[in-house]
């Protein structure tokens, strides 16, 4: 495989998903901006750290964002996940 077909890959699969670093949780609905193709068909919210997450609620994704809501002071990342 040459260079440039395996990093033609390695971009594909970067716009089909997205890792956040840890964020800390504002108890308000945060927009996260995601850079997938599309509307993530799979979304984990996983608690992190010492202080992590105790409440989790997702909001509506789109094409754009992947909305949460997370106790205040609680630690979280996202992955999402655009599979078409």
């Amino acid at each position: 495989m040459a260079a440039d077909e395996f990093f033609g890959d390695i971009n594909r699969i970067a716009q089909r998903v997205y890792q956040s670093g840890v964020r800390t949780g504002t108890g308000a609905e945060e927009t996260i901006p995601h850079k997938l193709v599309g509307k993530p068909q799979i979304v984990l919210v996983v608690p992190t750290g010492a202080s992590p997450a105790t409440s989790l609620v997702e909001g509506a994704h789109d094409g754009t964002n992947v909305k949460v809501t997370v106790n205040t002071g609680g630690t979280y990342k996202v992955l999402a996940i655009w599979t078409r």
